[in-house]
């Protein structure tokens, strides 16, 4: 018998998600997209969901949900409606933040949500429609939206509620309709 249980018809131990790269990543701080949880074993243990995969262009990682490069490096790709991603975060303390991110989309159907632990924190935010070509995701729009978060350990979620948009990375600020750190200079993408 092995430590695992595996191959003898006995289920393995549930192994819950942990943060790519081995620590949460900060709030105020940017995430980058394709930095999602490595998924644990289990149910409820996934980091993320999509509708198909193998359309990344990117070795960047083994979990390959349609990373591929373009905009600042990395980025999330070919989302369909009900994909979602997690991230385990340590919001630095309880107040207003601003979030920004850094999305592109070829029409005018894309949105996302983000919620922690499961409770929404914003509306659903709409994806800018690239300003010019049919197919240009290389259009980088920044969306913004105030939040109210509390401190600790969280898990936050991306929730694609509109198809078909690019996400490259979340930023958040402290306080509300704050500054953006990074704002996309013309050239970014």
């Amino acid at each position: 018998k092995n430590s695992t249980g595996l191959g003898n018809g006995q289920a393995a131990d549930p192994v819950p998600q942990e943060p790519f790269g081995g620590t949460p990543w900060k709030i105020p701080g940017k995430i980058e997209a394709e930095n999602f949880d490595i998924p644990g074993i289990g149910t409820g243990n996934d980091s993320y969901r999509v509708e198909s995969s193998g359309h990344g262009n990117a070795d960047y990682r083994e979990e390959d949900p349609n990373i591929y490069t373009n905009a600042t490096g990395y980025v999330l790709g070919y989302n369909s409606e009900g994909n979602w991603y997690e991230y385990t975060v340590d919001v630095a303390e309880t107040g207003p933040y601003t979030m920004f991110a850094a999305v592109a989309a070829a029409g005018s159907t894309s949105s996302f949500q983000i919620s922690m632990d499961g409770e929404a924190v914003t509306e659903a935010i709409a994806v800018p429609k690239a300003s010019s070509g049919e197919e240009n995701y290389s259009d980088y729009s920044k969306v913004q939206a105030n939040v109210s978060l509390t401190e600790g350990k969280h898990i936050m979620r991306i929730t694609v509620t509109g198809a078909w948009f690019d996400i490259d990375y979340v930023n958040f600020e402290k306080g509300e309709n704050a500054e953006d750190s990074s704002p996309i200079k013309k050239g970014d993408a």
